[in-house]
């Protein structure tokens, strides 16, 4: 005869691992910190790609501009102005992905716990 919490249990076991499957093998499967270091690497790689497209669509745009003014632009100051913009966006995009991943891997890694749990309690059941 079937045990109704055994049932259940397995039941609640794989609609979790359907349904949330990818979270936890986040945390399954890796450290915290090399998850968010991982991710925060992806981060500055896109949003560099993001930001230097930003800076080529802005020239694009303003070209004629630039070739009028070649010779009185302060190239140097423009220069400084992309590189410091850079620095300040790519700080602000880390320290974003800094917190979201880390809160993403928390609430994984609490999932894991909990199906751990639930495994045990399946294991003690199964052995009834």
């Amino acid at each position: 005869m079937l045990n109704e919490k055994k049932v259940k249990l397995m039941t609640k076991i794989a609609i979790r691992e359907k349904n949330e499957g990818s979270d936890i093998k986040i945390a399954a499967n890796c450290f915290k910190a090399d998850y968010v270091t991982l991710q925060m690497v992806y981060t500055a790689v896109t949003a560099t790609i993001g930001y230097f497209i930003i800076i080529v669509l802005y020239v694009l745009g303003h070209l004629e501009e630039l070739f009028l003014n070649a010779e009185t632009l302060d190239y140097y100051s423009m220069i400084e102005t992309v590189v410091t913009n850079y620095i300040a966006c790519l700080f602000v995009f880390l320290l974003i992905s800094f917190f979201y991943y880390t809160h993403k891997y928390d609430k994984a890694f609490a999932k894991v716990k909990s199906d751990y749990a639930d495994l045990k309690s399946l294991s003690k059941l199964m052995e009834k």
